[in-house]
């Protein structure tokens, strides 16, 4: 089975969005004195979101790393790299190639709608 895919920028901007609106929900409540007489109702959403961020951040933890800093390879070696490639998760893979990889290109070329591997240019970063 294959291993899931996750979208770290979309769980750490999710994350932080929980955590804006927590701020928001505080500031309602504390500074504009939004909720006066409806405490319950504060309580309820600041638990609730509270319970979420908590969930988040527990889910955060147990994701393997993907740092390529905690990961040394010799890329001197063709060997060594595609040794440390064909070993690596989705996410090693992921991370690496926004590490080496500036930008991708597909030139355009007549009305082909089939694939052509020659259209496809990789920048790579210096």
């Amino acid at each position: 089975m294959a291993e899931p895919v996750v979208n770290m920028a979309g769980v750490e901007l999710h994350l932080a969005d929980l955590e804006a609106r927590l701020d928001s929900l505080i500031e309602d409540r504390y500074q504009k004195n939004r909720f006066a007489g409806r405490e319950g109702m504060f309580d309820s959403l600041f638990d609730n979101i509270s319970e979420e961020i908590k969930t988040v951040k527990e889910g955060l933890s147990i994701i393997p790393s993907s740092n390529p800093c905690q990961h040394y390879v010799d890329f001197s070696d063709q060997e060594n790299i595609r040794m440390a490639w064909d070993s690596a998760s989705v996410q090693d893979k992921h991370v690496v190639a926004v590490a080496v990889v500036d930008s991708v290109m597909v030139e355009r070329r007549g009305r082909g709608r089939g694939f052509d591997p020659t259209r496809i240019k990789v920048v790579w970063r210096d």
